[in-house]
C-alpha cells in the first residue's frame, strides 16, 4: 500500500477513523485503480466533483472534496492544497535520491532517458508524461514510493515564481537544468528572466544538492552563479571542454542513430542513440552526468541509455516504403521553438540525398513570432534545405517569402498538407516533421502530417 489512513490523517490535519491502506492518489477518475484515493481539482474547464460517483464506481476507496459530495469523502477548503500537502508528506518520508529536471527544450525526454538508466540500477519512479505543471508536480510526489531508491521528475514553467512553488514538494537531491531559450518569451520581458525562473529550481534545496549543467551553454556561468548563490557547492557539468566532468570526446551521426565517446575522470565510455542531431548527443550527455551525479555504474548507464526508445514526435527516426522510394522521417511533431528548429534545421543538412523541412507554427513567441519565423529562410537556405511545407498563419509568411524552387506546399490543415507532401517524395528523401503542439492533443498538430504520409504509402 502507498499511504494507510493515519499517515493521511497527518498530512491533512484532520482524523480518519479507520486503519485503511491506499494504492495511490489520482485525480482523474479514468485512471482509478481499486483502492485509490481520488482528489476532485477544480481548474481549467473540468471539476472533479463532477467525476465523484464515477471514481467510487471504479474502486476509489476515498475522494478529497471541497463540495458535500455523497460517498466515503474528506471535505477541506481546497483539495489542490490537500494535494499539495500529500506531496508534502511523500517527501518528507523518502530516503532515497530525488532528482528535478527542468529546462526549456528537452527536459521529457531527459528525465525518461535518466529513469531507465536509474531503473537498471535501483527501484525508480518516473513521473509519468507530462506531469510537470501544477496539478502534474504534487500529484506525481504524492505517488512516489517511500522505499525506492530513486524518485525522478519534470518541473515545467511559462511565468515567474511556477517552479519556485513546485520544487517545495521535490527539494531535489538532483537538480538538472537543460537549458535556457526563448521558450514561452511571451510571458517574459527579456531571456534573463527565463534564466531566473530556471533558477528557482535552487530555492528549496539543502547544500549538498548537485547541481547538473552544461558548461558549454551561453546561460553556463549565469545558472552557476544562482545555484552559489543559494549555498551549493556541488556541480557535474556536461560538455565539449576539458573542464567538464563529463566531456563530449567525439560523436558521429549514423544512418540509424548516434554515436557518442565520452570522458570522466579520463575513464571514456560510449553509448549509442537512435537519435538524430547535436542536441541529442548533448541530451545523452546530460543523462549520463545524471548518473555519475546519482553515483550508479557508467558502463552499465550507458548501455542503458543505447537502448533509450525515443518518445514519440521527439526525434524518432522511421523509415517508410511509398510507391515513390524509400524515405526516412524524422519525427519532431511533438513541439518546437526557434532553438530547436534551428539545431534540427541544421542536423538535417549532413544527411545524404534531398532535404524536405516540413514545419507547422512555433508558438508562444510573443511580439517576436513574425520575426522569428521569417528568420528562418535563411536558415533553411545556409542549410541546403532542398523544399519547403509549412501549415499555419506564421509558417505562410516564411513561405511567401521562400524562393519558389523551395516552396512545396502550404496548408493549414496538417492532415492536408500530408496529400501535399506525398506528390513530392522521392526515393532517399530525408524529412524533418517540426512544429509546436500548441491544443492539438498529445502529439502535437503536425503529427497529423506524418499519420496522413505513412497512411498513403500504405
Amino acid at each position: 500500500m502507498l499511504w494507510n489512513s493515519y499517515e493521511i490523517s497527518e498530512a491533512l490535519g484532520i482524523s480518519l477513523p479507520d486503519d485503511i491502506g491506499y494504492t495511490g492518489i489520482s485525480i482523474d477518475s479514468r485512471t482509478i485503480k481499486p483502492g485509490d484515493i481520488f482528489v476532485a481539482i477544480k481548474g481549467g474547464k473540468q471539476d472533479g466533483h463532477e467525476y465523484v460517483a464515477d471514481a467510487f464506481s471504479k474502486g476509489a476507496k476515498l475522494a478529497i472534496v471541497s463540495t458535500p459530495t455523497d460517498g466515503n469523502t474528506i471535505l477541506v477548503n481546497n483539495t489542490l492544497e490537500a494535494l499539495e500537502n500529500i506531496a508534502a508528506a511523500a517527501r518528507d518520508r523518502f530516503d532515497g535520491k530525488v532528482i528535478a529536471i527542468t529546462g526549456s527544450v528537452g527536459k521529457t525526454s531527459t528525465k525518461t532517458a535518466v529513469g531507465m538508466v536509474l531503473t537498471d540500477q535501483g527501484t525508480t519512479y518516473v513521473s509519468p508524461g507530462g506531469f510537470n505543471n501544477q496539478w502534474g508536480v504534487p500529484l506525481s510526489v504524492a505517488n512516489l514510493p517511500r522505499n525506492f531508491d530513486y524518485g525522478v521528475f519534470e518541473v515545467g514553467m511559462n511565468h515567474t515564481g511556477e517552479i519556485d512553488h513546485l520544487t517545495k514538494f521535490i527539494k531535489p537531491d538532483i537538480a538538472v537544468i537543460t537549458n535556457v531559450e526563448n521558450v514561452h518569451i511571451a510571458n517574459f520581458d527579456h531571456i534573463e528572466q527565463i534564466a531566473d525562473a530556471k533558477a528557482e529550481i535552487y530555492n528549496h534545496v539543502d547544500n549538498n544538492c548537485i547541481a547538473v549543467l552544461n558548461n558549454e551553454h551561453k546561460f553556463y556561468n549565469y545558472l552557476y552563479k544562482a545555484a552559489t548563490s543559494k549555498g551549493l557547492h556541488r556541480f557535474v557539468t556536461f560538455g565539449s571542454t576539458p573542464q567538464s566532468t563529463v566531456q563530449l570526446l567525439n560523436w558521429e551521426q549514423l544512418s540509424n542513430g548516434l554515436n557518442v565517446v565520452v570522458a570522466i575522470h579520463h575513464e571514456r565510455y560510449e553509448f549509442n542513440l537512435k537519435a538524430f542531431g547535436r542536441h541529442w548527443v548533448i541530451n545523452g550527455l546530460g543523462v549520463i552526468a545524471v548518473a555519475h551525479a546519482a553515483g550508479i555504474n557508467i558502463t552499465k548507464a550507458c548501455e542503458s541509455l543505447s537502448n533509450f526508445k525515443l518518445l514519440p514526435g521527439r526525434g524518432d527516426m522511421l523509415n517508410i516504403d511509398t510507391p515513390n522510394g524509400a524515405l526516412t522521417i524524422i519525427d519532431e511533431s511533438y513541439n518546437s521553438s526557434p532553438i530547436a528548429i534551428e539545431s534540427a534545421l541544421t542536423n538535417l543538412s549532413i544527411f545524404p540525398g534531398r532535404k524536405i523541412a516540413v514545419l507547422g507554427d512555433m508558438l508562444e513567441l510573443g511580439e517576436s513570432a513574425e520575426s522569428e519565423h521569417l528568420r528562418l529562410k535563411n536558415l533553411i537556405k545556409s542549410n541546403g534545405i532542398d523544399l519547403v511545407f509549412t501549415s499555419g498563419p506564421l509558417m505562410k509568411k516564411l513561405y511567401d517569402a521562400l524562393p519558389e524552387d523551395l516552396r512545396g506546399a502550404h496548408n493549414d490543415d496538417p492532415a492536408s498538407l500530408g496529400n501535399e507532401l506525398f506528390k513530392h517524395v522521392k526515393d532517399g528523401d530525408h524529412i524533418l516533421i517540426k512544429g509546436s503542439r500548441g491544443n492539438y492533443g498529445p502529439r502535437g498538430r503536425m503529427h497529423n502530417t506524418l499519420e496522413n504520409l505513412i497512411k498513403l504509402s500504405k
